[in-house]
């Protein structure tokens, strides 16, 4: 499947992922965090795969796969994007994981393969005219007396109504509601639950991913709809200069706020006061989980 696709279509190139391999270092205490919540649902995974098939749908680099993959009988890693697979295949390499370049919507397994079908951080990415064939292929896929477990993000602490995702590779992020509503009209039973911490920490995740009403409702569209197309009509030397500046700053700025909030050096390393171990799904106040996690109890 060519680049284009990967991003127009598929939309599952996911870079952050990279904060699961075993040598990532936060440089904030923000990023820390934001990397147990990424971690959490593989580590919970290691004894829900035990002796089991499972296919990993978006498994990037392969740096989750690795950290469950262990216990497991057999593990299939998809993924859309050949660079990807290429270091997973070079780096997480186990006996009993095949790594696998998905070329098209079709899923080249036979029916009733898997005891386990794994999408994390995954469905937020799908192009909203393919979630269709996704999610029946994945049924397909999967044993009648087998689960699917999805994870994503909870538009509920994200997004502002009517708000579109800020993450350009995201097509769609879901509230609890929604995501029980879309896995319901393919699954028999279908179980939704929020992630939570300590609540220290659920409030530097929820700090990071605030939108500002001011921003989204009055600074993006005047920026979207007067200020860009003014800036299309300047002489190109003149673009430059502008965005030259407006680049530096932004960086600057960026730089500033993670060395505050980490409140050490850029090069020195942290010991960060939070592990997966404060971290657990509940079923109760989903409007303010961090990350959303759906199970399908039964298939059909």
């Amino acid at each position: 499947m060519n680049e284009q696709l990967q991003t127009i279509d598929l939309q599952i190139d996911h870079p952050e992922v990279d904060d699961l391999q075993e040598d990532f270092q936060a440089r904030s205490l923000r990023a820390h965090v934001l990397s147990l919540i990424h971690r959490w649902p593989y580590e919970l995974l290691m004894a829900q795969a035990k002796d089991k098939n499972v296919l990993e749908l978006g498994c990037n680099k392969g740096f989750g796969t690795i950290i469950y993959a262990e216990d497991a009988r057999s593990v299939k890693a998809v993924d859309t994007s050949s660079t990807a697979i290429e270091k997973a295949r070079k780096y997480n390499a186990r006996d009993n994981i095949e790594y696998i370049c998905l070329d098209s919507w079709t899923l080249p397994f036979a029916d009733n393969t898997f005891d386990l079908t794994v999408l994390f951080q995954v469905i937020e990415h799908i192009a909203l005219d393919k979630l269709d064939i996704f999610l029946r292929e994945i049924k397909r896929v999967t044993r009648a007396d087998g689960q699917v477990i999805v994870s994503t993000p909870n538009r509920d602490i994200r997004l502002l109504p009517f708000q579109k995702p800020w993450n350009k590779f995201h097509t769609k992020e879901y509230s609890a509601q929604d995501l029980k509503q879309l896995l319901s009209r393919y699954f028999a039973e279908v179980k939704v639950e929020g992630l939570f911490g300590e609540e220290a920490l659920n409030k530097i995740e929820r700090r990071r991913v605030r939108q500002k009403p001011s921003k989204v409702y009055l600074k993006g569209p005047l920026r979207k709809y007067l200020i860009r197309p003014i800036l299309d009509l300047l002489p190109d030397s003149l673009k430059s200069t502008i965005g030259g500046a407006s680049t530096r700053r932004m960086k600057t700025k960026a730089e500033n706020s993670n060395l505050q909030e980490a409140n050490v050096s850029a090069t020195e390393p942290a010991d960060y006061p939070f592990t997966t171990s404060d971290l657990e799904f509940r079923g109760d106040s989903l409007h303010e989980a961090l990350d959303l996690r759906a199970t399908v109890l039964r298939i059909e």
